[in-house]
């Protein structure tokens, strides 16, 4: 079905090229490009298809489950790794609830703009896989794979310093921070755990020199949160 939907759809361009008399060269073009973003598209939606059987399973086991989907990316959050670290019950069925409450996938086309500065950051974004550029005053930088953006706005009322643009087809975890907040905050252990980080990511921010969203942490080891 998926093979036949895209020969359906370049099908289509090779008569829509045709019938406007594009120049070859331009046809082509504009079809190895095409190629290129449709593969790309696949690829990421394949990672968040739909299946309808997975509405069965019972709050927790979707909670499991979803946890160890974004496993990789919660983790690149230094609050949710120590606190994964502390290998306790209840800690892990309030991870397991965050991420069945807190977190999504999306997947964005080639230049769709993710946030523009200014906006209230309400979500913090991890790249999954794709290419995104992040502008702002001091200009811009390429965000790489596997890393959080606007994490700021988890620990502090935020707006977006600056704009993130898709330069390719991304997909993109999104962190709903009120929900992320809201969950951890239920139990006392993972809500003291979230207040410790919460000062010391913002006493970090703070000897910055330039304010955007991509922050860079500076903590060492010994700096990680334990139950108490």
């Amino acid at each position: 079905k998926i093979k036949e939907d895209e020969n359906t759809e370049f099908r289509l361009l090779r008569c829509y090229l045709k019938q406007n008399d594009i120049p070859q060269p331009l046809s082509q073009k504009v079809t190895q490009f095409l190629q290129h973003q449709y593969s790309l598209r696949q690829e990421a939606r394949s990672a968040d298809m739909e299946v309808p059987v997975l509405t069965l399973l019972s709050k927790q086991l979707q909670g499991e489950l979803q946890f160890a989907r974004y496993h990789k990316a919660l983790c690149q959050l230094q609050v949710v790794h120590d606190l994964d670290q502390m290998r306790d019950l209840q800690v892990l069925q309030v991870m397991q609830r965050m991420s069945r409450t807190a977190i999504s996938n999306t997947v964005v086309a080639s230049k769709d703009v993710i946030f523009l500065a200014g906006s209230e950051a309400k979500a913090a974004y991890f790249t999954q896989s794709g290419s995104l550029t992040y502008f702002h005053d001091d200009g811009q930088q390429t965000v790489d794979c596997n890393s959080w953006i606007a994490e700021v706005c988890i620990w502090t009322p935020w707006v977006y310093m600056g704009d993130l643009v898709a330069e390719d087809v991304s997909r993109l975890a999104i962190l709903d921070v009120d929900e992320f907040c809201e969950t951890l905050g239920a139990y006392w252990m993972t809500q003291n755990a979230a207040r410790r980080y919460a000062e010391d990511f913002l006493e970090n921010m703070r000897k910055q020199t330039t304010w955007t969203d991509i922050v860079k942490e500076n903590f060492d080891e010994d700096d990680s949160i334990e139950a108490g």
